[in-house]
């Protein structure tokens, strides 16, 4: 009698809906089999969720291990299955997904920061300079050059500053430009600049990692960008990528203007201390098993590794027996 495992890898039944297919739908890359229904909600439910590229749905595919351990990616979809699986109402968001994710992990290129345009520019002197780097939802990482370059749009021909998205000013370094871009206030002495006209109403502000316009209406000030998950204060643009306690609202000039209320921040605070208790003492219950239980694993690594060198040991020996009089058979 087959168990449910056996009829799974027997490609019997689909692993989405467990419902015996009308119709198959083989990924290319991999070679996984699904039903034709399954991967055409699955596909359309990637694009509207922003999960671009769009990789094969079993967790446990080979390639996918595969990838992982050797690139850190993972078997993906063509453009073509795309188009086969999507209404073409949804196929052209998938393709400007594609796009953002390309200019996103690729230092090279970039979105022209002028409202309006989007041309995607490419930088035209070398990259290899040293770069910072941040994981992108845990699959690549995106970088950044130290070291800005001017970049001209080959579309409206404006001039910007390849690090932080501004209009170039040779003579002025990015991090002042940057600070003086995150006060509204001191933005009103160019009205027809494009990086005004983006920011004079206080709601947008740019990433200080990747550069990314952001927007607040209202609520908490402790601000992650979809871009490049940087976390940031709102107001002073500080770093808080470590700051899991929010200690940053505590004293100095962003005292207090957190979003929340105190007793919501003791809160958040009780359940991080809660975490890191909750992980000591597990860790204090189970080591002493670990010690007890790895003498037995140990014990069991060596006595497999034996027993395997026995069996290749006898294989070859059978071999060597028998390998003369075949030869001498065939001549």
């Amino acid at each position: 009698m087959e168990t449910m495992e056996d009829i799974l890898q027997d490609n019997l039944v689909c692993l989405l809906c467990l419902q015996v297919p009308n119709e198959w739908f083989t990924i290319e890359t991999c070679g996984c089999k699904f039903c034709q229904q399954c991967m055409e909600m699955y596909a359309h439910c990637s694009i509207r969720s922003g999960n671009v590229p769009i990789s094969c749905p079993d967790a446990h595919c080979s390639l996918n291990d595969q990838s992982k351990n050797k690139q850190g990616g993972s078997s993906q979809l063509s453009r073509n299955e795309v188009r086969q699986l999507v209404p073409n109402d949804v196929f052209p968001l998938y393709l400007r997904l594609q796009l953002n994710t390309e200019v996103a992990v690729d230092p090279r290129l970039m979105w022209c920061p002028r409202p309006g345009c989007e041309t995607v520019c490419t930088l035209t002197d070398d990259v290899s300079q040293k770069k910072t780097k941040r994981k992108f939802f845990g699959m690549f990482t995106i970088s950044r050059n130290q070291r800005n370059q001017v970049v001209v749009c080959s579309s409206c021909q404006f001039s910007f500053c390849s690090q932080c998205k501004t209009p170039w000013h040779i003579d002025t370094p990015c991090p002042s430009l940057s600070r003086l871009l995150s006060d509204p206030n001191k933005n009103a002495q160019d009205p027809d600049d494009p990086i005004v006209l983006l920011e004079r109403d206080g709601h947008i502000k740019r990433c200080p990692f990747c550069q990314v316009p952001i927007e607040r209406d209202d609520g908490c000030a402790q601000m992650m960008c979809k871009n490049c998950r940087h976390v940031f204060c709102w107001f002073c643009l500080a770093s808080l990528d470590d700051d899991f306690m929010l200690r940053h609202y505590d004293s100095g000039p962003c005292r207090s203007r957190l979003g929340h209320s105190r007793i919501s921040v003791v809160w958040h605070r009780t359940q991080v201390v809660s975490a890191f208790l909750g992980l000591g003492v597990l860790f204090l219950v189970t080591s002493p098993l670990l010690l007890l239980a790895s003498p037995c694993f140990f014990c069991w690594r060596h006595h497999s590794q034996q027993t395997d060198s026995s069996v290749r040991s006898n294989l070859d020996s059978t071999t060597a027996k028998f390998v003369p009089s075949s030869t001498q058979e065939h001549l």
